[in-house]
């Protein structure tokens, strides 16, 4: 049995061609399940089994909102519908063309299913929104659900501001309210602030370490959570370094790539592949001080100590990179070990305890943010490549726990001795700031 909704005629082949804008067909199948087939002008087709014949005919009706006349838009678009049929799509393209990063998708596809898919405001029409019912979704979110600041502005705000502007621009939304749209204020519910760990915990972490290796040896991984402490690194900048962007001679390592989760969307498998940095300004110089370097010398002691080559800072057994989820579980345990509390943000801490350390040592803001790779610096991103190299070896001078390098060097003094103290000094282009 074959259901023509719309004008047409039967052809040859057992199908019908629909001659007008009214593209669509329901067929009966011998499973007593309905196919729904959606015709467009350049005659390729999209179809969908369903249960019953209404839920066929209101897919229908959802496709013809979206791809046919204009009068049946105002009955049946929704946000929802926006996202799943024409958003969403595009952004996939996008992925394609390279014009933003797969990640990105991944994060704004789980923020539409946990917060829109399912709400009222998703499933209101177009025509029914109103400023006020979409700033009191975003407030309910902050106070009702108790979500975070970060997630209700960083995520869900920016996806409803997205899809607002997207549906305007198509003429499905008479009004432009993503211009209306308010963004949540801090006073609402101020944004948690993370507590960075402070010079004593480190130093107990650091002691730690040192003393695991020595007595177990265990604990490479270790050395990049310290490293993260002395660089401002993120975690996938670190476990995407690979050695051969790292000038020991110069005291220098060269961000150029980011450990980032990936999302097939075709079979939803996720996987971690090698990226490019977060953002522009994440694509950058740092500078090694005496710790930083230090440490770096010390991984590659303990690789050629347990026979491990890899073209990877830091690595697993097999000379790949390390999982994410693997480094923290070795952060977490090096916590213990030490005795100092595991908090929430335990390894992007790192980078708030790096900022502080430059803070108490008198380093601008604005450098600060370039070592970061931060964004909203403002004169940051114009000028930083008028003088990458100087600003890297400006970096050099700050040495936060410096008392650390001569309780290394003490250390190692025990095992023939692998730094020379006054060669590693003469590299320093200005220790005058302590």
């Amino acid at each position: 049995m074959c259901v023509l909704l719309f004008f047409g005629k039967y052809n040859s082949k057992g199908g019908y061609k629909i001659l007008s804008s009214k593209r669509g067909t329901i067929k009966h199948l011998k499973n007593n399940k309905y196919k729904a087939v959606w015709y467009f002008p350049d005659n390729t087709s999209v179809s969908k089994t369903f249960d019953t014949k209404i839920a066929s005919e209101n897919w229908l009706d959802i496709q013809r909102a979206l791809y046919g006349n204009e009068i049946y838009q105002d009955r049946i678009l929704t946000l929802n519908i926006v996202y799943e049929k024409k958003y969403f799509p595009s952004r996939l393209q996008d992925i394609q063309l390279k014009s933003v990063k797969n990640q990105t998708i991944d994060r704004e596809n789980q923020t539409f299913r946990n917060h829109l898919e399912n709400s009222k405001i998703g499933n209101t029409l177009l025509k029914d929104l109103t400023v006020d019912n979409l700033n009191n979704f975003l407030i309910d979110k902050l106070t009702k659900e108790n979500l975070s600041y970060s997630t209700v502005y960083k995520h869900i705000f920016q996806l409803l501001h997205s899809l607002l502007e997207y549906s305007f621009d198509r003429q499905w939304l008479k009004a432009p309210l993503h211009k209306q749209l308010k963004k949540p204020s801090k006073e609402v519910k101020p944004a948690k602030e993370i507590t960075p760990y402070t010079p004593e915990q480190y130093k107990k972490l650091y002691l730690s370490s040192m003393e695991l290796w020595d007595k177990l040896k265990q604990g490479r991984a270790n050395l990049g959570y310290l490293l993260l402490f002395q660089t401002g690194l993120r975690t996938g900048e670190l476990l995407a370094l690979r050695w051969e962007n790292v000038d020991m001679d110069k005291r220098i390592i060269y961000i150029k790539d980011n450990l980032a989760p990936h999302k097939d969307f075709e079979t939803g498998k996720r996987s971690l592949e090698i990226d490019t940095p977060k953002t522009k300004c994440s694509k950058r110089q740092i500078g090694l001080n005496i710790l930083s370097y230090q440490l770096l010398q010390e991984i590659q002691a303990r690789n050629a100590e347990s026979s491990i080559t890899s073209p990877y800072v830091i690595c697993n057994q097999k000379g790949d990179f390390l999982n994410p989820s693997s480094f923290r579980r070795y952060a977490q345990r090096l916590c213990n070990y030490a005795n100092v509390p595991i908090i929430n943000s335990l390894l992007h801490s790192s980078r708030h305890y790096f900022s502080t350390q430059c803070q108490e040592n008198g380093i601008s803001a604005d450098d600060t943010g370039k070592a970061l790779g931060q964004t909203n610096i403002k004169t940051t991103a114009i000028y930083t490549h008028l003088n990458e190299e100087k600003y890297a070896k400006k970096m050099q001078e700050y040495n936060f726990d410096k008392d650390l390098y001569d309780t290394q060097v003490k250390r190692k003094s025990k095992k023939n001795n692998i730094i020379n103290l006054n060669d590693f000094h003469s590299l320093i282009i200005s220790p005058s700031i302590f």
